[in-house]
């Protein structure tokens, strides 16, 4: 899991498996990348992807864009629990059924 001290997160932002957020604002509908670290006094604005590695020191910002403003958290949940009892190509394909992958629908 990841942990979280101090920080404000904004409707809809998703904070990643093994993410260090401490004392930051993460912006609505933004993406914490998997294993990043977020620093005190960091600001993610709205919509935006922060990707950052422990020893890394140089974060990348990015728009979210418009495929993934598709995520939401019924289709997190459905991912999650097929990851449990599916094989890596179903949960392949679903991802693609919905237009994640593959070019937008």
């Amino acid at each position: 899991g990841a942990v979280v001290h101090d920080s404000s997160i904004g409707d809809r932002a998703v904070v990643g498996a093994n993410a260090v957020v401490f004392d930051a604002t993460i912006g609505e509908g933004s993406i914490v990348t998997i294993g990043s670290v977020v620093y005190p006094g960091t600001v993610i604005p709205p919509h935006t992807v922060f990707r950052n590695a422990a020893g890394g020191n140089q974060p990348s910002l990015e728009p979210v864009g418009d495929r993934l403003k598709k995520w939401n958290v019924a289709f997190y949940r459905h991912l999650n629990a097929a990851g449990h009892d599916a094989t890596a190509r179903a949960i392949r394909d679903e991802i693609r059924r919905r237009g994640f992958l593959g070019g937008e629908r």
